[in-house]
């Protein structure tokens, strides 16, 4: 194994995982907001690569279509140093929503079955997962997008989602980020957490990346950033002698 080479952290899931990289200024505040991807990629800098690959829209039906090939090109054609070592997989939000003019509902039980053969596909593969449960909604905005004629969404269908798929980790013994208590627990406002009743603020984000890492370190201990040692020696120790005994032969 060449110190060049890096297993992968891969963040899979609909457009709260392809959002996890903006940078965006808090109107209130004026400050950057938090980036869950960029937290997670400075905590494993020289340790594992962050893969982010995030749809917007999509459901946990359009996943069983492109895991497939995400695993094809990040992981099945490369070398074990290079293969996917942990995931997160989030879908539900979208699954969630019935009516509207978005075909984006999926029914629970459907659902369930879905969220099982992704969680299957990666572990067949010894890939470490932890499924993201949906968060809480702003059901205020979800009224007003449905008088545009948008699907509606509601805490309690989220809720429900969630806690299929808690059941559904539970028979595979997955750990699970429960979005939905640590958001309501939290005691924040959905204007604290939520930007538009749907996607999160920079302090969603913020509430996210902790439970996951509380996560990572019970269930995963050995893949916690803490864990894994730095890439190449510190740059007092990096002699050129040192340097060129990395060089492949």
């Amino acid at each position: 194994m060449s110190v060049y080479q890096y297993g992968k952290f891969l963040l899979f899931g609909d457009s709260i995982t392809q959002y996890s990289s903006r940078q965006r200024i808090e109107p209130d505040t004026g400050q950057l907001q938090f980036s869950i991807a960029a937290a997670l990629t400075n905590d494993y800098q020289r340790k594992l690569q962050i893969i982010t690959r995030g749809f917007d829209g999509y459901n946990s039906e359009q996943a069983l279509h492109i895991l497939p090939e995400i695993l094809r090109y990040e992981h099945d054609t490369k070398p074990a140093e290079e293969q996917i070592k942990l995931a997160w997989i989030f879908f539900g939000t979208n699954d969630s929503s019935v009516g509207g003019d978005y075909i984006q509902h999926v029914p629970i039980g459907r659902y369930a079955e879905n969220m099982g053969n992704l969680i299957v596909m990666l572990q067949s593969r010894g890939i470490k997962v932890i499924a993201v449960k949906p968060g809480t909604h702003d059901e205020t905005l979800a009224d007003e997008a449905k008088k545009r004629g948008r699907a509606k969404r509601s805490n309690e269908l989220q809720k429900q989602y969630g806690d299929v798929l808690g059941e559904v980790c539970g028979r595979l013994e997955v750990p699970t980020v429960d979005l939905y208590d640590v958001f309501v627990s939290s005691g924040l406002s959905s204007a604290d957490l939520l930007s538009d009743g749907i996607h999160f603020t920079g302090t969603g984000y913020q509430l996210m990346y902790n439970e996951l890492m509380s996560v990572i370190s019970a269930n995963y201990p050995d893949l916690h950033p803490d864990n894994i040692p730095l890439k190449l020696p510190p740059w007092r120790e990096a002699t050129l002698d040192k340097l060129k005994a990395y060089r492949s032969n």
